[in-house]
């Protein structure tokens, strides 16, 4: 019994070359009737491999093995097919060492998995053990039957437990293995589909053996290998069941789960048989059964102020919205469904949290199919925000974003919830309320839409007007809430723009959203920068920061760290503005050098990311950089010449780069010609792709130049270098 697992890598890969494993097979006949020699001796004997077993299950086990290893066809050995079907109508035939037998035959026979070969016909012998298979199937099927309608508890340890378990493997074996069974006789289909059916409903570790049925069928479907009217079929028989086995087994309240992460990922399974149900359906008579059932289970459940059923529906109505996200409508059942939610108005947190999931994975058809319950479904989200804060304010926002248009008569009325409720709640969920008034006033024409996020900044505005001491954790918490506002309000600005915004721009111009958002960005900035600049130049001076700071993403979880990561996210989004706004643009762009400037005179390099982006553009790089380059270069030059990293001089880096890509001659006739290649020949000591990327692409503009000549020794410490 342990030689085939010690072999089977050798004998696996040399079966048909190496003479040693040609002369086992020729054995193979003496090996398979060695194992018909033991009779067994125990219905209920477990296999554990070792010499505790008896001779019958030894042999048996150690057949398996060998046949796995040397490719052998059981079912061709007239003898073991027919001593298999005896040993299934006996009392060993539920025995676990019979089972993993009938398993092995089903799914190494020559035959199996051939449903896109429906010509060929399995064997007589194999055939044989399939019919035993149904017959043992058809005589459990009244006891299966019972445990599934009257509800009763199943143990699955019971030695009735570990049979039904055994069997249902198989049924999903021969679902797997030979699908078209499921059609090619009626008699055998009613028993296997009555089976599976009972399967779904028994238990969830039973019913786990037969889940992968309709992904097959979705695959066989998808391909075109179903006869017409088999769908049908199957839907009409296993709708109804499927159903129930969700119900059952996802209920929070669910007595079949031993602990909250086992349930959790049997609802997702569970969901996704619902999911694949529902795209199978697309298309047949029977499109619209699913929804229809879980319908009736949800009024029922609400007539009965049945809660947690009503949850477990709700859940399962998402897991079919999220496949209709890309679609141009969605079902009418849809519509009372979400208006059953609206009258949850308790709950536990579980319960609210799947409601706001459901809302928020139907937001692409809350402009469309679900129109008339989008107000309600805001203000039930907005009631919910001190319950499941973070969950509810996120819903929130993902519907303003897509349908906020119409949400315009209720914008006034939501703000000043907004700004009552954003003292109490997370930075995180501050951001996504306000982001949500931001995704109704982006509808507004491009001039009233950039007044309208001023608007909703003022409050940012205020609290720094009012000056805030960043040297203490309450004074970074509050610049940190502010740049997260604005920083996600802009964010939402820029996905959209007004709604004339989804057509893109021209050619290398930004588009209109991006237009716009830049423009709201400046409206904001100019006017305040001192307000804004002050606490950030202070903080950013306080501390070192990190090379990830320089170009991460906000974060809006309270932090030091993320505190310096939205003021550089900040500062790139100031510059991006400046260089797209239509108004204010010139003048955002000067306060923004003006601060990169100071930093630098502090030694904080991080901040030339931004200018790096203004670098970009030529008429600003003109305007504001060109004429303070010395000094910016000569805060790099000081850095490098005191031995400290060379990583911190890739915002600088880029800056340069940039310059030389978009006024190249110009900067190459400034007399910070010199400055720039001596710190391109200290940079090229580094191997770093971020330190080479940029110094490369200045040296080779400036190489290329004919507005510059540099000296032989310039060129030669270059090449060096």
């Amino acid at each position: 019994l342990a030689v085939p697992e010690q072999l089977s890598g050798v004998v696996h890969k040399y079966l048909k070359t190496d003479a040693r494993t040609v002369a086992l097979l020729r054995s193979r006949d003496q090996l398979v009737e060695s194992a018909l020699l033991h009779s067994p001796v125990a219905a209920d004997e477990a296999p554990t491999g070792t010499l505790s077993d008896s001779e019958f299950s030894l042999s048996l086990q150690a057949l398996i093995q060998w046949s796995k290893v040397m490719g052998i066809h059981l079912v061709e050995h007239e003898r073991f097919a027919q001593h298999l079907i005896s040993l299934l109508g006996s009392p060993v035939g539920n025995s676990e060492v019979v089972m993993d037998a009938l398993l092995e035959v089903l799914r190494s026979s020559p035959g199996a998995f051939m449903i896109y070969v429906p010509a060929t016909r399995a064997s007589p012998a194999l055939e044989g053990v399939l019919r035993a298979v149904t017959g043992t199937m058809q005589a459990l099927l009244p006891r299966l039957t019972h445990f599934a309608e009257c509800g009763q508890s199943l143990s699955i340890d019971s030695e009735e437990g570990r049979q039904l378990s055994r069997w249902a493997q198989v049924a999903g074996t021969v679902v797997e293995a030979y699908t078209q069974f499921l059609w090619l006789d009626e008699s055998t289909s009613q028993i296997l589909l009555s089976f599976i059916g009972a399967c779904f409903m028994v238990h969830p570790h039973v019913s786990q053996s037969v889940f992968e049925l309709w992904a097959i069928l979705k695959d066989a479907n998808r391909d075109g290998k179903l006869p017409p009217g088999v769908l049908s079929k199957m839907l009409q028989r296993l709708t109804a069941p499927c159903c129930s086995a969700f119900i059952r087994f996802g209920r929070y309240d669910s007595q079949y789960s031993e602990d909250e992460a086992e349930l959790v990922q049997l609802r997702g399974a569970l969901q996704e048989i619902l999911t694949d149900m529902y795209c199978i359906a697309q298309n047949t008579p029977e499109s619209g059964l699913l929804q229809q059932h879980l319908h009736s289970q949800l009024q029922q459940f609400e007539a009965n102020s049945d809660v947690v059923g009503m949850e477990v529906i709700w859940f399962a109505f998402t897991g079919i919205a999220e496949v209709l996200a890309d679609e141009p409508s969605m079902p009418q059942v849809f519509i009372p469904v979400i208006q059953s939610t609206f009258r949850l108005s308790t709950g536990t947190e579980d319960q609210l949290r799947s409601v706001s999931a459901l809302l928020r994975t139907c937001g692409p058809h809350f402009d469309k199919v679900l129109q008339a319950t989008l107000p309600p479904a805001v203000q039930w989200l907005v009631s919910m925000v001190s319950r499941i804060p973070v969950e509810a304010s996120e819903a929130v926002q993902e519907l303003c974003g897509y349908a906020g248009q119409l949400l315009l008569p209720h914008v006034e009325e939501l703000l000043k919830v907004v700004i009552q409720v954003a003292p109490t709640v997370s930075t995180e969920v501050d951001a996504s309320l306000h982001g949500a008034l931001t995704g109704i006033t982006r509808a507004l024409p491009a001039d009233q839409a950039v007044a309208a996020f001023a608007k909703l900044c003022d409050g940012c505005v205020v609290a720094l007007s009012a000056g805030i001491d960043v040297s203490t954790e309450a004074g970074r918490a509050v610049l940190h809430r502010c740049l997260c506002r604005v920083l996600r309000c802009v964010r939402v600005m820029e996905e959209a723009g007004n709604a004339s915004s989804n057509t893109p721009g021209i050619l290398g111009a930004p588009s209109p959203a991006s237009q716009c958002a830049a423009n709201c960005v400046a409206k904001v900035l100019v006017p305040h920068w001192n307000s804004f600049a002050a606490p950030c130049q202070k903080l950013l001076s306080i501390a070192p920061v990190g090379r990830d700071a320089v170009k991460g993403k906000p974060i809006y979880e309270f932090s030091d760290i993320a505190v310096q990561v939205n003021i550089l996210a900040l500062l790139r989004r100031a510059a991006h503005s400046a260089v797209d706004a239509t108004e204010g643009g010139a003048e955002l762009s000067t306060r923004l050098i003006e601060f990169v400037v100071l930093c630098c005179k502090d030694g904080q390099l991080a901040p030339l990311v931004a200018a790096a982006v203004v670098a970009g553009s030529p008429s600003l790089a003109r305007m504001n950089l060109l004429p303070v380059l010395d000094i910016v270069c000569g805060s790099c030059l000081e850095h490098a010449r005191k031995g400290q990293s060379i990583l911190d001089l890739i915002p600088f880096l880029d800056v340069y780069s940039a310059m030389a890509s978009s006024i190249g001659d110009e900067l190459f006739q400034s007399p910070h010609t010199a400055s720039l290649t001596q710190l391109c020949v200290i940079a090229l000591n580094c191997a770093e792709q971020d330190v080479l990327k940029p110094v490369l692409l200045f040296l080779q503009k400036l190489l290329m130049s004919r507005a510059v000549t540099l000296g032989e020794s310039d060129v030669t410490a270059i090449c060096q270098a």
